[in-house]
């Protein structure tokens, strides 16, 4: 089951169950107890009596390998305990913890970093993306696709709500399983966690959803600059940003929505307004630096009215945050 369609499978509840894993005895619970730790009786009878409000969709989900899992399937709990359930399905199928016995375990496959409670938590962001992105693992590539569609919009002028996704963007909405208002709240919610969003309240008390990958791409930073304060060329790094996370240019889900038609092609050497946005903004706070020999090859960036050239970059080795 893929996150984007188990509107229970937040962020919030996914770090409950890996924050309660991770400090386990052998990092591994019994099913029972587990569900009666996150969702002690009382509240479960308290949330079985109201009943979990439940998104109206738009149109009848669309049913495919990697989508369209209803929240609570007929028969199953709706409430209460079943929402752990859910949540917990959610986790055995990104390969955060595995089945074992009676009980699950934190997947051994994990980084040992990502399996450590000193570290883990700081790196969870990352640790929670690298398992939706998993090539051998598609069952959240939903949302990763949908994220790398979202990144094309200008983050100046971001879509104003789901409303104007679906009237405006139908086809495109469509295409990606994104048929509901649960879904769109899926797209906020882990795209903000994720570092790949942010969320914005106009004085209309309208929620912009601003895409901005800012967050994300300082997490990798250490990833594409093993050696702090040494500059790379610009096409080198995005290469390899490509690499680690498919959601960015170049990128295997930037190239299926292209190839798709849901975005527009780029050259390589053209990024994004939200990307280009995340590496100026990141060298207005002093944690890269960017320049541009006239005799190399450069990367585009839009800003406002203007493109900006650059070749080179330099991490300056500040700690992840």
């Amino acid at each position: 089951m893929s996150v984007f369609s188990i509107p229970d499978a937040v962020p919030s509840r996914v770090l409950a169950v890996y924050r309660y894993l991770l400090r386990a005895r052998k990092q591994r619970e019994s099913r029972e107890t587990l569900e009666r730790v996150l969702m002690p009786q009382g509240l479960a009878d308290l949330s079985s009596k109201k009943g979990e409000p439940e998104e109206a969709e738009a149109e009848p989900p669309v049913q495919d390998s990697a989508a369209a899992q209803p929240s609570a399937p007929e028969g199953e709990e709706k409430g209460g305990r079943g929402m752990i359930k859910r949540v917990l399905a959610a986790c055995e199928s990104m390969r955060l913890l595995e089945k074992d016995g009676d009980g699950v375990v934190l997947s051994p496959d994990l980084p040992k970093a990502a399996r450590d409670p000193k570290h883990a938590e700081d790196l969870a962001p990352l640790t929670l993306c690298d398992l939706f992105l998993k090539p051998e693992n598609p069952i959240n590539h939903d949302l990763a696709r949908t994220i790398a569609w979202y990144l094309d919009f200008d983050p100046q002028r971001p879509p104003a709500d789901w409303n104007f996704l679906d009237r405006e963007h139908r086809e495109q909405v469509r295409s990606l399983h994104m048929n509901n208002l649960a879904r769109y709240g899926q797209l906020r919610e882990w795209g903000c966690y994720l570092g790949f969003t942010w969320t914005f309240s106009s004085k209309k008390s309208t929620q912009f959803l601003i895409p901005d990958p800012t967050k994300h791409l300082r997490l990798r930073l250490p990833q594409l600059f093993p050696k702090p304060r040494a500059s790379r060329a610009f096409t080198e790094v995005l290469a390899d940003l490509a690499g680690l996370c498919g959601i960015f240019e170049e990128g295997v889900f930037r190239r299926e929505n292209e190839q798709a038609g849901r975005s527009k092609p780029l050259d390589g050497r053209t990024l994004t307004r939200a990307s280009a946005h995340a590496w100026l903004r990141l060298q207005e706070e002093g944690v890269v630096e960017m320049s541009h020999a006239s005799d190399a090859d450069a990367v585009q960036l839009p800003d406002d009215d203007q493109v900006v050239l650059y070749s080179q970059v330099r991490w300056r080795g500040e700690a992840r945050g």
